[in-house]
């Protein structure tokens, strides 16, 4: 029979005389239970596998985990305990490494008070290594965000165009009113009309720098640059940031053979 040290009976039922000895038992019974969640997943290194140690008695107790043959895996505690103790592991082993075998013995060992081993409670640890997706890196800008660099040639067009239209416009006026000679200062005036168009020619000539949109691209392409190094370093977090999952089993007693 496996003493519970979890167990109190109920002293509204029993008499004194009986919970009496039951307490009696307990204390003289050293007995402990392993208290642990079915299934965990922690950031190996800096995350903790946590469960408890419950105790019949205040008792000395070791805490190790241990491979399948019973080699020994890692350390956690080794010393006195009162009711119950919490334990944390990292996910790795001694060396701090993740663990090179994907199952380990979680084992407690009590103590006498003379120092021999009175019980043992050994859980399977079934462990399996969880890498983190990493993100996918964000599409550069699409060209529909962007504005055109340097100048068309249309607008130069349309300026050179527009001048030589009006420059012959103004010319023709004095056939059109029935006068054979044009003026001087119709001339001056058509020719300055033409030389406003040529200027407007130079002045929206194609492949001219747009400055405005040119610093428009850069704070767009700027910010796409931020978001890919601000990826760049979470996906580095992300591949260091190995999960442990841990499932654990049915806890077994074994009682330690008689010397």
């Amino acid at each position: 029979m496996q003493l519970d040290p979890r167990y109190r009976p109920d002293r509204l039922v029993f008499p004194p005389e009986v919970t009496s000895v039951f307490d009696n038992v307990r204390v003289e019974t050293r007995a402990v239970v392993l208290v642990a969640p079915p299934d965990t997943e922690i950031s190996a290194g800096t995350g903790a596998f946590t469960f408890w140690v419950v105790a019949s008695a205040f008792q000395t107790v070791e805490v190790t985990l241990r491979y399948q043959d019973g080699a020994p895996f890692r350390a956690l505690y080794a010393g006195p305990m009162g009711d119950s103790l919490r334990v944390q592991w990292d996910g790795l082993d001694a060396a701090g490494q993740m663990p090179p075998v994907n199952r380990v013995l979680l084992r407690v060992a009590s103590r006498a008070p003379t120092g021999e081993l009175a019980g043992i409670v050994q859980l399977p640890l079934d462990l399996r290594v969880v890498h983190v997706d990493t993100l996918p890196w964000p599409k550069p800008p699409a060209d529909s965000l962007l504005l055109p660099e340097r100048s068309g040639s249309r607008p130069a067009l349309r300026a050179l165009l527009g001048g030589v239209l009006l420059a012959t416009t103004v010319a023709a006026l004095p056939s059109v009113v029935g006068s054979d000679h044009p003026s001087g200062s119709r001339l001056v005036v058509a020719g300055t009309v033409g030389l406003a168009g040529a200027l407007g020619y130079v002045l929206h000539r194609p492949g001219r720098p747009l400055t405005a949109n040119i610093e428009a691209n850069r704070a767009v392409r700027a910010r796409w640059q931020q978001g890919v190094a601000a990826l760049k370093a979470e996906n580095v977090r992300r591949r260091d940031d190995v999960h442990l999952a841990v499932h654990a089993g049915e806890p077994t007693a074994i009682k330690p053979s008689a010397r």
